[in-house]
């Protein structure tokens, strides 16, 4: 198998479709292709394979055109070289940075393939005993209780965001250190902990006063370390947190940016103890792995290596406010119109250095965010498992195409469903209805657009139907006071940040992102690649969940706008390539067709790409 060609393909795909939806190149369509002029006698050329709703293709190849021969274009660097050449892309700065990101994402995802190879050639000999690999993850599960079927599902991300031409990229993390942290690669990275005195600590809790309390609970030989650690430097334990770290961080990071507090011992390395932890999809949570299911945490770690756009540090504004997000959850979910589906998973502490000086750089590299496990909420013996959605779209460990088909598999055998094609119709409306219910009417009644994309949402599945939805991390949601104002309620944000909507719009452009294109749109296009099913018909089955899901808000006097803004004809998407030649993590929108809106009308809008 040819793993740079595949990495190189996939990164080059993605940028190309970016800039095509994004328009931030002009282009022809023609048949079967896209043609972008570049002069009078050279074009590129990409061939099409097949159009999606949401502005999605498929590309079989691209090439570079001359009247004096073809040339395929294989990397996403030549890509860029060329459109440079003529005019067609900056050579700013940024996009000198972004050359860089997309070669380090090429790298990377290199990495992650080859290695997930290995890694899947090993479950192979299972299949002679199970003839699909989620029994048999149920099956480890019921047999050891401490077995975490979702750190297993959750390593299985290997492709990452299927949107984003910087999928892979970790800038600052060697491929060497990728291999070992990474959650594809199987990464076991092991937590080091620090201790750090309560006069240059920030803390918030959904109860106590501790963070070190919460970590004690999940490790017993914790407390023992912390303590004799500051017992052996005369430090009084009683005056010091705990946070835990990424070991990347604790390597690369700490010993620099905190070299005072380290001399002083303001800031103390635990030298007693490093517990090996699952690295878990978004490469800085961890799951202890020693409980594993039965861990109470995920430990969400700071590391200064962006990944996809952002350097993945932990801000003062969520660790201040994680928790306080949840206390506010906690009294949404005793309303009668809360949805029962949803369960939304507790921040149970953040933490951050508290810098004298107030440097952001400082007080968000050493922070981290103590997050309930959101395996306590499904019932193995039942039948039920926690699959995070990224997963869904990911490889089957059998090899079988996607985990999501393995998904509609087992559906399809628990539901006498008949055929492959009509159980996948059903899962989607099973689905369409979980998701519509579940964040929907949060967003209308409460003025709370979660971000629940695939990385943030766990479905959970009992026997490959989809039962529960579990969202996790507050740090992408909106929140609107006036339309919280509705229920006696109202959120006193502690600092300044990003999470506060200033108007509807803001909520609308979050939810449709994530739970439509960045969610729904691709568990969709997942089936249709495999099992070669309609789309139209998916998104028209999704329609009616959706439809149901808004009469039922009837009594609302908010759900109209929300109706109407979801039935757009156009729905904003994230300019992720945009953003990247900006050089912002704030978000900026294109626009693309609606395909509940197309199925509403009866015609197909599928890639009709619009300059």
């Amino acid at each position: 198998m040819n793993h740079i060609h595949n990495a190189q393909k996939g990164i080059l795909d993605r940028l190309m479709q970016c800039l095509l939806r994004e328009k931030l190149i002009p282009y022809k369509e023609e048949e079967g292709a896209i043609n972008i002029e570049l002069s009078k006698d050279s074009s590129i050329r990409i061939g099409v394979k097949r159009k999606f709703y949401l502005n999605r293709i498929e590309i079989s190849d691209v090439s570079y055109i001359l009247s004096s021969g073809t040339t395929r274009i294989e990397t996403p660097e030549q890509l860029i070289h060329l459109l440079q050449l003529y005019g067609l892309f900056p050579e700013s700065e940024e996009a000198a940075v972004f050359s860089r990101e997309l070669q380090n994402s090429t790298e990377n995802y290199q990495l992650s393939l080859k290695e997930f190879s290995k890694r899947q050639k090993s479950w192979l000999p299972y299949m002679e005993q199970y003839d699909n690999p989620i029994s048999w993850i149920h099956q480890l599960a019921v047999e050891n209780e401490t077995f975490s079927p979702l750190a297993f599902f959750e390593q299985l991300a290997v492709h990452g965001h299927t949107l984003h031409p910087c999928t892979k990229t970790k800038m600052g993390m060697s491929l060497e250190e990728a291999a070992v942290y990474s959650p594809e690669c199987g990464g076991m990275p092991e937590i080091v902990y620090a201790a750090v005195h309560k006069s240059r600590t920030a803390a918030s809790l959904l109860k106590g006063t501790e963070i070190k309390t919460l970590l004690f609970q999940q490790n017993d030989a914790l407390e023992e370390a912390f303590r004799n650690e500051l017992d052996s430097q005369s430090l009084d334990p009683e005056e010091y947190e705990l946070l835990p770290l990424h070991p990347w961080q604790a390597e690369h990071v700490i010993p620099e940016l905190y070299y005072g507090e380290l001399q002083d011992r303001l800031v103390v390395l635990i030298e007693g103890i490093k517990e090996p932890a699952f690295a878990l999809a978004s490469l800085r949570t961890l799951l202890p792995a020693a409980q594993g299911r039965k861990n109470p945490y995920h430990l969400k770690t700071a590391i200064r290596v962006q990944a996809t756009s952002a350097v993945r540090t932990v801000s003062p504004a969520s660790a201040s406010h994680g928790p306080k997000f949840t206390q506010l959850f906690q009294e949404l979910a005793n309303r009668p119109d809360f949805p029962e589906t949803l369960i939304l998973v507790k921040e149970e502490g953040g933490i951050h250095f508290k810098d004298q000086g107030s440097s952001d750089e400082r007080e968000k590299n050493l922070a981290a965010m103590i997050r309930e496990n959101p395996e306590v909420y499904t019932d193995s013996a039942n039948g039920e498992l926690a699959i995070p959605g990224v997963a869904l779209i990911s490889d089957s460990p059998f090899g079988n195409g996607s985990l999501l088909t393995e998904a509609v598999r087992l559906y399809k055998n628990s539901k006498d469903s008949g055929s492959l094609e009509v159980a996948a119709e059903d899962w989607i409306r099973d689905y369409s209805r979980l998701l519509f219910q579940s964040v929907l009417p949060v967003m209308t009644r409460y003025g709370i657009a979660l971000e629940a994309h695939l990385q943030n949402s766990i479905p959970v599945l009992k026997h490959g139907a989809p039962v529960k939805l579990i969202v996790r991390d507050y740090g992408g949601i909106k929140l609107y006071n006036k339309r919280l104002q509705k229920t006696g309620l109202e959120f006193v944000f502690q600092m300044e940040t990003h999470v506060e909507a200033l108007n509807a719009e803001a909520l609308q452009d979050t939810v449709s992102h994530a739970i439509i294109q960045n969610h729904l749109g691709e568990l969709i296009i997942t089936l249709v690649k495999e099992l070669n099913i309609k789309e139209e018909k998916f998104w028209e089955i999704a329609s009616e969940e959706m439809d149901l899901v808004w009469n039922s808000l009837y009594d609302d006097p908010d759900a109209p706008a929300d109706r109407q803004a979801m039935m757009e004809r156009e729905l904003s998407l994230k300019s992720l390539v945009g953003m990247r030649l900006k050089h912002t993590i704030d978000n900026t929108y294109t626009k693309v067709p609606n395909p509940f809106a197309a199925v509403k009308e009866g015609g197909s809008k599928r890639a009709e790409l619009q300059n």
